[in-house]
């Protein structure tokens, strides 16, 4: 009955800890996953963080997030075609003995130019965000962005070059 009612102890115990584990944490945005948003989503993020110092209206943020979201079905049919277009190049190279060098010279420098197309994509994306803000405003995001490199820098601990000693050795005896 002892032996029973320890074992019933120490099982009451271990599932305690074990339905402590399997919480879910807290449904917020982690500001590490905030930094590593990809630029659409994180422009529109950090200007509804800044709302009051940048002086935002509800109708900018409004034009923001519909310039946002065009861009991502954007850049999702642009994804597309170069995941099909890396599969036509696959094709193209897996074809050993008829293999056509034109047929995959075209293949690269079409995937060139959409990547070329996707970079300028988003530098409209930039402007058109530019656009909605006023110059002050664009200025109190400059000087934000300006600031929060700073501060990074200074976290920065330089790290000096030093090789290891096994290839340490080889240099010293010259």
């Amino acid at each position: 009955m002892k032996k029973t009612l320890s074992l019933l102890a120490v099982l009451s115990v271990m599932l305690l800890f074990a339905a402590d584990s399997y919480a879910q944490p807290a449904q917020r945005m982690d500001p590490a996953r905030i930094r590593m948003l990809k630029s659409p989503a994180r422009i529109l993020h950090i200007l509804r963080a800044h709302k009051e110092e940048l002086n935002i209206t509800e109708d900018q943020l409004k034009q923001v997030e519909d310039i946002v979201f065009s861009f991502e079905e954007q850049q999702i049919a642009m994804r597309s075609q170069a995941s099909s277009n890396r599969l036509q190049v696959r094709k193209l190279m897996s074809d050993r003995e008829n293999i056509n060098y034109d047929q995959i010279k075209s293949a690269f420098v079409k995937a060139a130019e959409q990547r070329a197309e996707m970079f300028m994509s988003r530098l409209k994306l930039r402007d058109a965000v530019n656009n909605v803000l006023t110059p002050q405003q664009q200025d109190a995001l400059k000087s934000m962005r300006k600031e929060r490199g700073k501060d990074r820098r200074e976290f920065r601990e330089p790290r000096e070059f030093d090789r290891h000693p096994r290839f340490r050795e080889k240099f010293e005896d010259r």
